[in-house]
């Protein structure tokens, strides 16, 4: 056992030493806090789940530090106002600890919540500047969701431990398929809009991963959601429709057509054997009719943050929405409501950054069959609301787009902005005419 911690150690520094060289310490911290919180999965069983905690959030903490190394940002009135929603929304969450039927629990979440909600608080006002910056941080997330993808469809198709036992699906390095599908939702139409418009065999590679970890995890909600986001991707990204759908029609159909597709075809069988047995829903509507009755038994305050899952012994609700009525009441998902409106509003005008809009109603297509974003110990939420406020960041000053040799390159090329204040782009109000990139090139 203890020399099994120490290969996984010694792997995690080798690679930290790499990204810290290669992504500066922001980036390489937000990969390793989304790899630890995939990784603590059946896959790492015997390792205990402190141990990817502590690499989780006390990677968050580093990089929390290096932010207080860069000046911060001019905020507009509506990004005060984005804070604002935040800090409210904390704030009910706290009230509805005094009235929570498990006090204890929801303390200990709410003291969670505050943690992760100054970090990015703090990361919205000294981080995303100028939209190189943005994107730069965008194909870090994107970059890490395709290698943990990738690494699970391995063990997909030359083991067994990235695969459900009970109902066959495509798990990956997750701990649940749903993980899987929802992950891969996200990154598909973040990738497309990352990308240029011409498909290269590098960017349909990247794709045709995520293509096959959403469709092999069954996930119904994640698959509706990731159409959508793709939809809504191609109407803002014009001529990005060869990048969408060639790594569906092109790959997948040589993959089923050869004699090593045999776990493709299982996992599909899983999916329509699953959509045949009756109950679409796989047993959601009563959950959120439950949920909705926890609602109107605490309407104000909720019955504590965090807490209808526990009162419902331990069955999540599997709508955010509603959840989030039940655990903070009409007070607290009234500042969600605003929070929504508000990112919106401050994302007007955010030029080549406006695919966000797509990859932001995935997230929400998504969360109305669950209910990830607060469940900060998983690997949704944090990759959620870092791309939720980066695209209210987006919506002022003007920068080139992200090609994607260059997104491709990032692995390897990522130069670590060092944050002082005489080398930071100054942002560039709108004028009359064509207005002017930040710079040149692309610094992300």
């Amino acid at each position: 056992m203890t020399s099994q911690y120490l290969l996984i150690g010694l792997s995690l520094m080798g690679c930290m030493v790499f990204l810290l060289k290669k992504w500066g310490i922001w980036r390489a911290m937000i990969a390793l806090s989304i790899v630890s919180s995939s990784l603590r999965a059946p896959l790492f069983q015997e390792v205990p789940s402190t141990f990817w905690y502590i690499l989780q959030f006390g990677s968050l903490g580093i990089a929390f530090l290096a932010l207080l190394l860069s000046p911060a940002r001019a905020l507009r009135r509506i990004d005060r106002n984005v804070i604002t929603c935040l800090v409210i929304f904390l704030f009910f969450a706290a009230m509805s600890v005094l009235v929570s039927a498990h006090r204890r629990e929801s303390l200990v979440q709410v003291i969670l919540l505050a943690g992760v909600f100054g970090f990015l608080i703090f990361s919205y006002k000294y981080r995303w500047d100028t939209r190189d910056q943005i994107r730069g941080d965008l194909s870090t997330i994107f970059l890490t969701i395709v290698f943990l993808q990738a690494v699970g469809l391995m063990g997909y198709a030359f083991s067994s431990w990235a695969i459900d036992p009970d109902y066959g699906r495509f798990t990956g390095v997750y701990s649940n398929a749903n993980y899987a599908g929802m992950m891969a939702a996200i990154a598909i139409p973040l990738g497309l809009g990352l990308m240029k418009k011409e498909p290269t065999f590098r960017s349909l590679l990247l794709l045709t991963t995520l293509y096959l970890a959403l469709l092999l995890s069954g996930s119904r909600g994640s698959i509706l959601a990731a159409s959508i986001g793709i939809v809504l991707v191609l109407s803002l990204a014009k001529g990005r429709a060869l990048l969408a759908f060639l790594p569906v029609v092109l790959p997948s159909t040589i993959l089923f057509f050869t004699s090593g597709a045999d776990f493709i075809l299982e996992g599909l069988q899983s999916i329509l054997e699953r959509s045949n047995s009756g109950d679409l829903s796989s047993g959601r509507l009563d959950l959120y009719g439950d949920t909705f009755g926890l609602f109107l038994s605490a309407p104000i305050l909720g019955v504590g943050y965090r807490a209808s899952e526990l009162v419902m012994g331990g069955v999540t609700g599997h709508n955010v929405y509603l959840v989030a009525l039940a655990d903070v009441g009409i007070l607290g998902f009234g500042a969600i409501i605003f929070l929504i409106a508000f990112i919106i509003k401050a994302a007007k005008g955010s030029g080549e950054n406006k695919f966000l809009f797509g990859v932001f109603l995935t997230v929400g297509v998504i969360e109305l069959t669950e209910s990830s974003i607060f469940g900060f110990g998983g690997p949704t939420a944090l990759t959620v609301w870092l791309i939720a406020l980066m695209l209210a960041a987006s919506g002022c000053g003007e920068t080139n787009p992200l090609s994607s040799s260059e997104l491709e390159s990032q692995m390897f090329e990522v130069k670590h902005n060092s944050g002082r204040k005489s080398e930071r782009p100054q942002m560039i109000r709108k004028s009359s005419g064509q207005p002017k990139p930040f710079l040149k090139g692309n610094t992300v």
